[in-house]
């Protein structure tokens, strides 16, 4: 196995990605876990309750926003084995990311639960994660 100075611009850039997708995901369960809920599991359970709590339009949001939770998964372990399709679902989960205001560089998210701020601030952090995420995977893969 290579050394961290031994691989190449691509594989460094899939990694990368793949361990801020590992990170989105830790922190998703870590604040699953210190709010009592079950990760993934209780947000399942709880959708019928969006639903009548904000009517049957909330499907089509929690559609996405479960489509994007599965790709999450998916697009990590793509990115982390380094594979040739990990760059095309980084791509198709731009605009899922700016639209869930969730940011390819997930330490805007923890960064912004830390020290919370002007929503403006953490919105252009977020599309400058995705513009990143866009460059570094059109350039180096």
């Amino acid at each position: 196995m290579k050394s961290w100075t031994e691989l190449g611009s691509r594989d460094k850039t899939l990694i990368a990605w793949g361990m801020l997708d590992a990170t989105a995901i830790l922190w998703y369960c870590i604040n699953a876990l210190t709010r009592g809920r079950i990760p993934y599991i209780s947000d399942i359970l709880s959708t019928q309750d969006v639903l009548l709590s904000y009517g049957p339009e909330a499907i089509y949001l929690i559609a996405i926003s479960w489509i994007f939770q599965i790709s999450l998964v998916l697009s990590c372990a793509l990115f982390l084995c380094r594979h040739r399709y990990a760059k095309f679902i980084g791509y198709i989960q731009i605009p899922f990311r700016l639209f869930l205001l969730l940011p390819s560089v997930s330490l805007v998210l923890i960064v912004a639960k830390i020290f919370p701020g002007p929503v403006p601030i953490y919105v252009a952090l977020i599309v400058i994660s995705e513009l990143l995420k866009g460059r570094t995977l059109w350039k180096y893969t």
